[in-house]
């Protein structure tokens, strides 16, 4: 949403200065990207502790058979 609303401000250079939308952008960058791959990791940690409950569960239900003393 901030890089969409940085290419509506039509920015103009000011004399040696920098644009604040290419100021905001390279700090902004790196931390969406980290965000992103986080959320992507927490997503692949659900999925995998969904998968063992699922297994673990499957254990629990299977009957188990009287052992031979």
């Amino acid at each position: 949403m901030v890089f969409e609303r940085l290419g509506e401000l039509r920015e103009s250079h000011v004399g040696d200065c920098q644009r604040l939308g290419v100021f905001i952008e390279r700090r902004f960058k790196p931390t969406v990207r980290y965000c992103t791959a986080t959320e992507q990791r927490l997503e692949h940690l659900a999925k995998s502790v969904a998968n063992l409950g699922d297994l673990l569960q499957a254990r629990v239900q299977v009957p188990r058979r009287p052992r031979d003393t």
